[in-house]
C-alpha cells in the first residue's frame, strides 16, 4: 500500500511522512492524522476535503495550489510551510491552536476559514484577502501589507458560492508585535477587541461613519483634495463602524502637515497605541 493510499483509506497515527509525494493522489478524502510528520511533503495542487490533522507538522511542506475544503487542523505547526496560490477555508476548514512561522502565502485565496488561538508569525503577509475568514484569539508578529480583513464577503454573490460566514463578524486579535501597512477592515468588522500594535501611531476609531463627516465638514477648502481622496477612500466601508488608522500610513498618502490635520478632524481615538497626535490631548 503507498503511503497515499494509507493516509486515505485508515488512521495515521505517529507517523513520519515526511518527504510524502502527496501530489501523486490529486485529492485526499477523509485523512485522520495524529501527531505525524509530513515534514517537508508535498500537498501542491492536491484537493484536500473533510480531513483531520492532530499535532502534525507541516515544516517546510509545499501546499501551493492546495485546495482546502473542510478540514481541520488542531495543534499543527507550518514554518516555513509554502501556501503560495493555495485556495484555503472552503466549506469553513478550522485551525485551531496552530502555528504559521515563516509560511509564505504569496497569492493565496481565502474564503471563509475559521482560525482559533492561531500564531502567524513573521510570515510576510502582503497583497492578502482573507475573505470572510474568522480570527479568534489570533496573534500577528511581523509586516502585514495590503492586507484585507471582512467581516462578510465582498458580494453577495459570493456568500451565495461559498455560504456565510461562521458566527458574528469580530475581529479578536493580537498586532501588538505587527507592522500595518495599509490594512483595510470592512464589512461591519468589530474591533474592539482588537490589541493594537505596540509602536505609536495606530488609532482605533469608533462611529467611523460619524468620523467621515467630521473630516468633511471640519477641513479647510486647502485640504479639499486630501479630504475627496481620504473620505473616498473609506466610503465603501460605510457599514463598518470600526477603523484602525496608521499614522505611517496618512503621511505616506498625504504628507506630514495633512496627516496631522486629517487625524485633528476624525476627533480623539477610542484607542491609540502611543503618545496621542496633536489634537487629541
Amino acid at each position: 500500500m503507498s503511503q497515499c493510499e494509507e493516509l486515505a483509506s485508515r488512521q495515521v497515527v505517529d507517523r513520519d511522512m515526511s518527504d510524502l509525494p502527496a501530489t501523486t493522489c490529486r485529492k485526499l478524502r477523509g485523512v485522520d492524522a495524529t501527531r505525524t510528520s509530513f515534514a517537508r511533503a508535498s500537498f501542491a495542487n492536491v484537493w484536500l476535503e473533510e480531513s483531520t490533522f492532530a499535532s502534525c507538522d507541516f515544516g517546510r511542506s509545499d501546499l501551493r495550489g492546495l485546495s482546502d475544503h473542510g478540514n481541520r487542523f488542531d495543534r499543527c505547526t507550518f514554518r516555513h510551510t509554502q501556501f503560495g496560490h493555495a485556495a484555503l477555508g472552503y466549506q469553513g476548514s478550522r485551525y485551531v491552536d496552530c502555528t504559521f512561522e515563516r509560511a509564505r502565502f504569496g497569492g493565496t485565496v481565502f474564503a471563509r476559514a475559521v482560525f482559533v488561538r492561531c500564531d502567524f508569525v513573521d510570515c510576510g503577509i502582503a497583497g492578502i484577502d482573507f475573505g470572510a475568514s474568522r480570527f479568534t484569539d489570533c496573534r500577528f508578529v511581523g509586516e502585514l501589507n495590503e492586507v484585507f480583513f471582512r467581516g462578510r464577503f465582498a458580494s453577495p454573490q459570493m456568500t451565495d458560492r461559498f455560504g456565510a460566514p461562521e458566527g458574528r463578524p469580530v475581529l479578536k486579535v493580537d498586532f501588538t508585535g505587527a507592522t500595518l501597512h495599509d490594512v483595510t477592515f470592512s464589512g461591519g468588522l468589530d474591533l474592539n477587541d482588537v490589541q493594537l500594535p505596540a509602536r505609536p501611531g495606530y488609532f482605533l476609531f469608533d462611529d467611523w461613519p460619524g468620523r467621515l463627516q467630521m473630516v468633511e465638514t471640519a477641513l479647510a477648502a486647502s485640504d479639499r483634495e486630501a479630504i475627496d481622496t481620504f473620505v473616498n477612500a473609506f466610503a465603501s466601508r460605510d457599514s463598518q463602524m470600526h477603523q484602525i488608522i496608521s499614522r505611517d500610513d496618512l503621511d505616506a498618502w498625504f504628507g506630514s502637515p495633512v496627516a496631522e490635520r486629517l487625524l485633528s478632524a476624525l476627533g480623539p481615538p477610542t484607542k491609540s497605541s502611543g503618545p496621542a497626535a496633536s489634537g487629541f490631548a
